[in-house]
């Protein structure tokens, strides 16, 4: 494991991306989990491993018990306008897409427009506070607006309507969903945010329609900071 953080440390290339959610941190410089697992593993497999020979709750408890337990990101909340502002200037900059198209596109970004829409036909109340009241709701994007195709950044199974409240936690990875509607509690999440939230757990919402599993399942793998159990 030193030495993959060594490599890391000084610069070596690898196919893996900054992380979403956690990170292992040696000598005062942090490095996203799988990469170091990545790069310690792919010497006894005797081949290069990628992004998708892990999945992240399990990259976390072998790193755990190795001795290198991955801490979570708790700035990622300007990471992510980062990069969602990065997305956004690349669509304004593209060629083939007309300025109507390029705006529906940048309203989803918001929660707005042809998105916003879609998403009110799917769904009609918050999952976590159970407000219907569709003024004091967010559009949120289950998969990050950034990450998305066309279609999907404009697809309304690819959201939630939520509370303002609930729409960061979701936003930030400390909640998601399992496809049974079951509510996903991370870790890194203080309880007493829930008690003074007056968010109880656990909580279980209605089933997920089979188009929104998709979208859950990259938000559970790429987004949801995880937990042990």
């Amino acid at each position: 494991m030193r030495d993959a953080l060594r490599r890391l440390s000084q610069g070596e290339a690898h196919p893996f991306d900054v992380s979403t959610g956690w990170d292992v941190v040696w000598e005062h410089a942090r490095y996203p989990q799988k990469a170091v697992l990545g790069l310690a593993a792919g010497r006894l497999a005797e081949r290069p491993l990628g992004p998708y020979d892990f999945k992240a709750g399990e990259c976390r408890r072998i790193l755990t018990r190795l001795g290198f337990a991955p801490v979570p990101k708790r700035s990622g909340g300007q990471e992510s306008d980062d990069a969602d502002d990065a997305a956004e200037a690349d669509l304004r900059q593209r060629t083939g897409l007309g300025p109507t198209e390029k705006a529906s596109l940048i309203r989803a970004r918001r929660g707005q427009g042809i998105f916003r829409q879609n998403l009110e036909r799917v769904e009609k109340r918050c999952r976590i506070t159970g407000l219907r009241d569709r003024i004091h709701l967010r559009a949120s994007h289950i998969k990050p607006w950034r990450s998305c195709s066309d279609h999907e950044k404009l697809d309304g199974n690819n959201g939630l309507l939520l509370s303002p409240h609930a729409d960061h936690l979701l936003d930030r990875g400390f909640i998601s969903f399992e496809d049974s509607g079951a509510l996903l509690i991370a870790d890194a999440l203080d309880t007493r945010v829930l008690d003074q939230w007056r968010i109880s757990q656990p909580r279980n919402a209605s089933a997920f329609r089979a188009a929104q599993c998709k979208y859950l399942s990259y938000h559970r793998e790429h987004i949801f900071l995880g937990r042990e159990d």
